[in-house]
């Protein structure tokens, strides 16, 4: 059977070289990087196991590990074992059987434990096969300092062999003449015609890398390593667009003989990443004083070897594995398009082109640029956030179903959870718009306060008036605290509405979900819910497809009044990434304020609260930022409240979303006790992290010593989200395809 000619297709509209290879460079990676497990393939799956696998490997590894301790790793490693099974992919595979050893590793420290009922409980299904494992390629290992003392005389194979990255170093201190002459024989990495545009920072402050390393979160429940290096690439040094990446390949080799030059002299180190978000490649730019022009390639930790070290066994494919011999040529052609309309806005086209595969790209851009002129026209004569509105309109084309949750322009939190449920949806191929409704209580969008809020509502959250005779094939409702009695005139129609009372009951073909909803409160009492709603709403549930709840005392209330075994989630704002946030405060039209070293949101005022921001700004020397709900005659814009949070050194809160946000932008905070929103939501997202001392109590205002604050372990926080939400979008997604 003759082979199928490959066909690439190069598309002359408009945009520099530049610009388009570099669009290309991201059309090729959004197609490429593991972003869904339940259908990744068998390389992007096995990615993910070997990444989740080191994690548990490095925390075995650590000096201080506990019993008890990677639970919630092996739960996400077991769900990755699951979806590679599901798929029946090759169990030969090494990523599975490091990920099986690993796992056993875990088994064989908690096996005379009281934890190991526990852990067996979250192997489930796997246990046998976990247990059974032979293979001893994953886990912790222990490697010996006397065992580098003849590393100079050893040859290359045993050298490279013999290296791993070490976390925990001796007291001994490192010569600046070693890190010279390391870096000295680095020299001779090739750089691309000899550029060598490679810079290398060398930190011994402990308190500055200390700082540094609180930003880059990769060696947290570690001590301050006595040297840090960061390795940088100049593209000053770089002459063409073709070299735009150039400065990451000669920066990644350089980094390689820096670490086989430590090794060769006999002194531990770890490489650290420096692959970051926005926010904390902006910060660490500031704190380190690096100019654009650089690229951060990494850091290295750096010290002398302990008598004994405990690292990660570190499992490396065969050569085998990756080796790939090429002995002909493929039969392919390239197509050039050049669409044959002018003054087509190239920057709206590119938007669109983003989420497009390449033919797909150029056949839609072909059939319909006509169409797309016509809307990019009305987007310009229309002032900005009015045109939104036509492109909402254009984007939702086809309405897969409808969003109940509390509405309004006055809280922020509840205006991010409506965006970033719809988003999240939105990015995975379901297109739900959101009720508009007077419940709680009427919002009026003219009210000069709502000037700024309304306008993000207007742009970003797509929205129709709640009708009755509307058809949908799904309701979803929530988050926020949907399930929570506002005083409501009538309970039963009123808190009803958002248990679906308006949906026939007969009707079983409308499939119900509710995401992260909350009571708002830890009991039903509280929360105003009596025993004639509890009657009501027990014949409402039972037609529910799927159920989830934010707080884990909804889920006790759940199995408790109503028998129902409900899933718990995190709240839709965290679906969405650090960067995700950023780029809406990047994409304002207007300009934002920078906010001061410190900034507070407060809900509901008191004296507590105020005497805790008056010695946090005492303890940074200054004033900062208050936004006092109560007071705020004009409500700033949604952007500008998310750059505070991201961009702020410190957070003062008694808002849920508040907190959320300070997590999400790994921004420190503290969170005073709430008004209107009760605690439970927020004792218990605190203690889901291990962030229970970020509450500060009225009680304790007096005695509350900012200097007492410790530093939060964000790669800890972050490992732990990151697991959070992808089990809650998970479920979510399950729920949608049922």
């Amino acid at each position: 059977m003759k082979n199928r000619q490959k066909v690439y297709y190069d598309v002359l509209d408009g945009r520099d070289e530049l610009t388009r290879l570099y669009d290309r460079d991201e059309e090729r990676f959004r197609g490429s990087y593991f972003s869904d497990k339940l259908h990744g393939n068998q390389h992007q799956l096995a990615a993910q196991l070997v990444f989740s696998a080191h994690a548990l490997e490095k925390s075995l590894s650590n000096d201080g590990f506990e019993v008890g301790h990677g639970f919630s790793v092996a739960k996400a490693l077991v769900g990755y074992l699951d979806s590679y099974k599901k798929h029946d992919y090759d169990i030969s595979h090494p990523a599975y059987t490091n990920t099986l050893s690993v796992l056993s590793a875990l088994y064989k420290v908690h096996e005379n434990t009281p934890y190991k009922q526990d852990l067996e409980l979250i192997f489930g299904e796997w246990k046998s096969e976990i247990r059974g494992c032979e293979s001893d390629i994953g886990g912790a290992d222990t490697i010996f300092s006397k065992d580098k003392e003849d590393n100079k005389n050893k040859n290359f194979r045993d050298l490279s062999g013999g290296r791993y990255a070490v976390r925990t170093y001796s007291k001994k201190k490192v010569r600046k003449s070693d890190i010279e002459d390391v870096v000295g024989i680095a020299m001779k990495t090739p750089t691309v015609c000899n550029r060598q545009s490679i810079r290398v920072r060398v930190m011994y402050d402990q308190g500055v890398i200390a700082r540094v390393l609180g930003v880059q979160g990769g060696i947290a429940y570690y001590d301050t390593p006595p040297v840090l290096l960061l390795i940088t690439a100049d593209d000053n040094g770089y002459v063409d667009i073709n070299e735009r990446n150039q400065g990451y390949i000669d920066g990644g080799l350089f980094a390689m003989s820096v670490l086989y030059a430590l090794e060769y002299k006999g002194l531990a180190a770890c490489p650290l990443h420096a692959m970051f978000e926005t926010g904390r490649d902006l910060t660490v730019r500031g704190m380190l004083d690096i100019p654009e022009n650089e690229k951060l390639i990494t850091f290295i930790s750096v010290g002398h070897f302990k008598k004994e070290s405990h690292v990660p066994k570190s499992f490396r494919y065969a050569p085998s594995d990756i080796i790939m011999y090429t002995d002909k040529i493929h039969d392919f052609r390239i197509e050039t398009v050049t669409p044959g309309v002018e003054n087509v806005n190239v920057g709206f086209v590119s938007k669109i082109r983003s989420k497009l595969k390449i033919r797909t790209r150029i056949t839609w851009r072909l059939r319909n640029l006509k169409r797309v002129v016509r809307v990019r026209t009305r987007y310009r004569d229309f002032k900005k956030y009015i045109g939104a509105k036509y492109l909402n309109k254009y984007r939702y084309g086809k309405i897969d179903g409808a969003i109940l949750t509390l509405t309004g322009y006055f809280n922020y939190g509840n205006m991010l959870q409506r965006y970033a449920l719809q988003k999240f949806l939105s990015k995975n191929h379901y297109k739900f718009i959101s009720y508009e409704h007077d419940l709680p209580k009427p919002n009026d969008p003219r009210d000069p306060r709502f000037v700024n809020t309304a306008d993000f509502v207007d742009k970003y959250i797509f929205r129709k008036t709640y009708n009755r005779y509307d058809n949908y094939s799904t309701y979803i409702v929530g988050s926020d605290q949907v399930w929570r009695n506002f005083a409501y005139e009538d309970d039963l129609r009123d808190l009803g509405f958002f248990f679906f009372n308006f949906l026939e009951d007969d009707n079983r073909s409308i499939k119900r979900i509710s995401y992260a909803a909350s009571f708002g409160q830890n009991k039903l009492d509280d929360a105003g819910i009596g025993e004639r709603f509890i009657s009501y709403a027990k014949r409402l549930l039972v037609k529910f497809n799927s159920i989830s709840v934010r707080e884990s005392s909804a889920r006790g209330i759940m199995r408790q009044t109503w028998g129902v075994d409900a899933e718990q989630v995190v709240d839709p704002t965290l679906l969405l990434g650090a960067e995700e946030y950023s780029d809406l405060i990047n994409r304002y039209p207007g300009v934002l304020s920078k906010p001061k070293k410190g900034s507070a949101y407060i809900l509901i005022s008191n004296d507590a609260k105020k005497h805790i921001i008056a010695k946090i700004e005492d303890f940074l020397g200054g004033d900062i930022d208050i936004l006092n709900l109560e007071t705020e005659k004009v409500l700033p814009p949604v952007e500008q409240w998310l750059k505070s949070f991201r961009d702020s050194k410190i957070i003062v809160t008694d808002s849920f979303h508040g907190m959320l946000f300070s997590v999400i932008n790994n921004t420190d905070f503290i969170i005073t006790e709430s008004g209107p929103g009760g605690m439970a939501r927020i004792e218990d997202f605190l203690g889901q992290l291990g962030l229970v001392d970020r509450l500060i109590r009225d009680v304790d205002a007096d005695s509350f010593d900012p200097q007492l604050l410790g530093s939060i372990d964000w790669q800890d926080v972050n490992e732990r989200l990151g697991i959070m939400r992808q089990q809650s979008a998970d479920w979510l997604l399950g729920a949608l395809k049922k």
